[in-house]
């Protein structure tokens, strides 16, 4: 979560305090779509993916192109 955090620019005062935010993880993805225009969203991707893989926390939803 703190790595999340991170990547999401959440103020480093409020990090590992008694009052940490609720961070969720919300990726939706084009299969179609090879790059991403941030690099902060590759991050954000990246750490979803793992978390996927590592963690059954973490909600996955497989949307289909319209």
């Amino acid at each position: 979560m703190q790595r999340l955090a991170q990547l999401l620019g959440e103020p480093a005062e409020t990090q590992g305090t008694t009052e940490a935010r609720d961070l969720h993880c919300l990726l939706v993805t084009n299969p179609h779509t090879d790059a991403w225009k941030s690099h902060g969203l590759v991050e954000v991707a990246s750490y979803c993916e793992e978390s996927r893989g590592n963690n059954q926390w973490v909600p996955y939803i497989s949307l289909q192109e319209r």
